[in-house]
């Protein structure tokens, strides 16, 4: 008598082998997708995160400076720039890791708008500086930092900030 051997055979080894490599292989062709899908999303809520920032440090900067005001104003932020790391988090020049760290480069282009026809309107003692006005913040932000310029992305948004009248 003969007895009936008990396991798989060969070609049902090897055929549940062939099976799980296809499936592996087509897992492994969707990881590079997912993986960037997640980094771009950190990038787009890191330059959220910075955007309302930007918003939050132009509403407290003063149009003009006074004797009353910070030696700062809206005016001279064409000379300023902000760092950021990839987290969106400011970096401060002067930091030990500001090489490592900084990941984002602000700068900032103000153009000065008069707002509607206002000349008759203003007294003839106010300063000029004094007039109502607006700027249009034109805000470009260029990442990664350190990267020659023909490798960095570039996202350019505009923001709008007026002064009402005070005289």
């Amino acid at each position: 008598m003969r007895q009936s051997a008990k396991g798989f055979s060969l070609v049902e080894v090897v055929t549940a082998i062939g099976i799980v490599a296809f499936a592996m292989l087509a897992i492994i062709g969707v990881l590079p997708t997912g993986i960037q899908m997640v980094q771009e999303s950190l990038v787009q809520q890191a330059r959220a995160s910075i955007t309302n920032q930007l918003r939050s440090k132009l509403q407290q900067i003063p149009f003009s400076t006074d004797s009353n005001t910070p030696a700062f104003s809206i005016g001279d932020l064409s000379s300023a720039e902000y760092y950021y790391t990839r987290e969106g988090i400011e970096i401060d020049q002067t930091s030990t890791s500001f090489n490592q760290d900084a990941y984002y480069v602000i700068t900032f282009d103000p153009q000065k708008k008069e707002v509607g026809d206002i000349d008759t309107e203003v007294p003839s003692d106010i300063p000029a500086d004094k007039i109502p006005g607006a700027y249009n913040v034109k805000v470009t932000m260029r990442y990664p930092y350190g990267a020659p310029v023909d490798n960095q992305k570039q996202l350019q948004f505009s923001l709008f900030a007026a002064r009402q009248r005070n005289f």
